[in-house]
């Protein structure tokens, strides 16, 4: 059975990330590896992955299991969709992007929003 997945702001061979996060890593070479590795470890090619966007060097695309769905944030500004279809993402939105799960409708974008709790 597949898994749904979600993730943003991988920002692979992106070496000042390192310091801007405090990622745990000397080199962007060990940062994107490891990355990759525990990807691949969770994420199986049947699996779903919404990635919300700053994906980085998109060309590790390859190296990733699962079917992507890219929702664009400021990285990916510069990149038209079909440019991006050509990486290997199965499917590519910009904005706001929603499903349907169970009965839950589930709103994803690349920079959050406050959004006002009805309920109070």
């Amino acid at each position: 059975m597949s898994k749904i997945f979600y993730i943003s702001d991988l920002h692979l061979m992106h070496q000042n990330i390192i310091r801007f996060d405090n990622r745990p890593f000397e080199t962007v070479e060990e940062m994107d590896k490891a990355l990759i590795n525990n990807w691949n470890s969770v994420v199986s090619n049947a699996d779903h992955v919404y990635h919300l966007g700053d994906f980085g060097l998109y060309e590790y695309r390859k190296f990733l299991n699962g079917k992507i769905v890219l929702i664009c944030g400021n990285y990916e500004d510069d990149m038209s969709d079909e440019e991006l279809y050509k990486y290997g993402f199965d499917e590519v939105h910009r904005g706001t992007y929603s499903i349907k799960y169970n009965g839950t409708i589930i709103t994803m974008q690349h920079q959050p929003s406050k959004i006002r709790d009805k309920r109070h």
